[in-house]
């Protein structure tokens, strides 16, 4: 059976064919725009990951100021009395809590803490040994395993 359209002649078996190709086509383009989406959002996501990365790591130096801050409010030679001293079977902590931050450090928790340990300079003079550990962590009630849960570690030694 012969098909006429403005004096052109086609077979059925003719017109199938291009109808399957076209359906092959529209699958294969459809899989290939699955794969870039797919990669696309997964770009999107790490990158959101590593901006709240980078807010853990300020919020975490914001704990070691903190902690800086209140030794450096002692008198030179006087523990911070806050602190444990070393060595110590569990040193102080302190929790920052969440929304006590500002700004775009607010979802964070901070726990700050300190170990000292002193030694004699002179006859009756001391000087103190401050280990300050920050540690920020989680975004939103974010728990460890969840994509958006960070936690960042800084550290800082200082002698009063």
């Amino acid at each position: 059976m012969k098909l006429t359209f403005h004096n052109m002649n086609f077979s059925i078996k003719e017109m199938g064919f291009s109808l399957l190709s076209a359906i092959f086509l529209l699958l294969v383009l459809s899989g290939v725009t699955a794969v870039m989406v797919t990669f696309t959002v997964l770009q999107n996501s790490g990158d959101a990951v590593e901006h709240i990365s980078i807010y853990a790591d300020d919020a975490a130096y914001a704990g070691l100021e903190w902690g800086r801050f209140q030794v450096m409010q002692q008198a030179a030679g006087v523990m911070w009395p806050a602190c444990s001293v070393a060595p110590a079977t569990a040193a102080w902590v302190t929790t920052i809590a969440p929304h006590t931050l500002a700004g775009v450090l607010d979802p964070f928790s901070v726990q700050v803490e300190c170990v000292a340990d002193s030694f004699e300079v002179t006859k009756n003079s001391w000087v103190w040994h401050y280990t300050i550990t920050s540690t920020a962590t989680g975004v939103a009630g974010a728990v460890p395993g969840d994509l958006n849960y960070v936690e960042r570690v800084q550290e800082l030694e200082l002698m009063r």
